[in-house]
């Protein structure tokens, strides 16, 4: 077990993922436990095949993997995957059937350690897509309300890998803040203020042409977001509107995963000390919280003087991303007031 301070002191110096929400306000989409797929009918067999498939489906958006490996504990999990969710449900909308699985926390994270698979922290930043349109030489903004192909695209594909992902209304206060060639400009002022109505943490700015030749439909074009100063680009060329979404949600996830993403392996124990407590319902909050991580596997209270708790907890994260998870949601800080050597983590509740 590395005492604390050693702990903070590696945390010291790598100082840049230690700050890893970088503003973000992280928080778990309502829907990332449950899956809905299309099926033909109701009956057990197609039942039991769904159930399967919604399983992969919850493991993607857990883990980060757009493909699970098929380990032992993978195959026996998909070989009864009703002993990972609770309720199914059955829909019918606009006369096509859907089933609808809601899997349990508890059992999906079991699953996920058993396995042997990395874990995505499911707090997840709220993303806003800003996205300009031309075709056939006109420019428009894709909408919330548009039945455009690449809107149903862009959002499958956002609930797919657990990203929680919206588009702008568009409506008369958005057409007074913003313009078309704000969004192809990708100029930053115009696009901040009008997203400050929807209260997303990150910004994700799309281009795309659309053209017509005897192949068929070329799309091309770029996506844009930023995050901790830095900018990401990438430009792409598709036939398919559905290739394009991936293009931009994928990139969002894999630069969300290099910060949130703990990858498997045998756990580490780590000790560390917490002020701030007050009272018997401060502690309370404090070790719920911690227990409730999806990165910590285990949580022990070594020892409590006065405000400070000193915990004990397992974990597969390293101590540079361990301190960037912990304070990354702003409940936890590094207490400036503390004295001693290291550094001490403060709750704020």
């Amino acid at each position: 077990m590395w005492p604390f301070v050693a702990l903070l002191l590696l945390a010291a110096a790598l100082a840049s993922p230690a700050k890893a929400d970088d503003g973000l306000r992280l928080a778990t989409p309502e829907w990332l436990y449950s899956v809905e797929l299309p099926v033909r009918d109701q009956s057990i067999d197609v039942r039991e095949e769904a159930s399967a498939d919604a399983l992969l489906y919850a493991l993607t958006r857990l883990t980060g993997l757009t493909s699970i490996p098929r380990t032992d504990a993978i195959r026996t999990a998909l070989g009864n995957p009703s002993r990972y969710y609770n309720e199914y449900v059955y829909l019918d909308k606009q006369a096509e059937l859907s089933l609808r699985f809601t899997f349990e926390r508890e059992s999906l994270l079991a699953l996920v350690r058993q396995a042997e698979l990395p874990i995505w922290w499911t707090k997840r930043p709220k993303v806003l897509a800003w996205i300009a349109l031309e075709e056939a030489g006109e420019r428009t903004i894709l909408a919330a309300n548009s039945d455009h192909p690449l809107k149903e695209a862009l959002l499958d594909e956002a609930m797919r890998r657990g990203i929680d992902l919206q588009l702008p209304l568009m409506d008369l206060d958005d057409h007074l803040r913003v313009g078309v060639e704000d969004v192809w400009g990708r100029v930053s002022a115009s696009l901040d203020e009008a997203s400050k109505r929807y209260d997303a943490d990150l910004t994700l700015v799309g281009r795309v042409t659309s053209q017509l030749s005897f192949r068929g439909r070329d799309l091309s074009g770029d996506w844009r977001f930023w995050l901790a100063g830095q900018v990401h680009d990438l430009p792409y060329q598709s036939d398919q509107y559905e290739s394009v979404a991936a293009v931009g949600v994928g990139e969002v996830v894999q630069t969300l995963l290099q910060r949130y993403q703990v990858l498997a392996h045998a756990p580490y124990s780590w000790e560390f000390q917490i002020s701030g407590i007050r009272g018997v319902g401060g502690y309370a909050g404090l070790v719920g919280y911690m227990r409730g991580l999806d990165f910590i596997e285990e949580v022990a209270v070594a020892g409590i003087q006065r405000d400070v708790v000193t915990l004990v907890v397992a974990t597969s994260a390293q101590a540079d991303q361990l301190i960037a998870l912990l304070t990354a949601e702003g409940r936890l800080a590094e207490d400036t007031l503390h004295l001693g050597s290291g550094v001490q983590l403060l709750w704020q509740g």
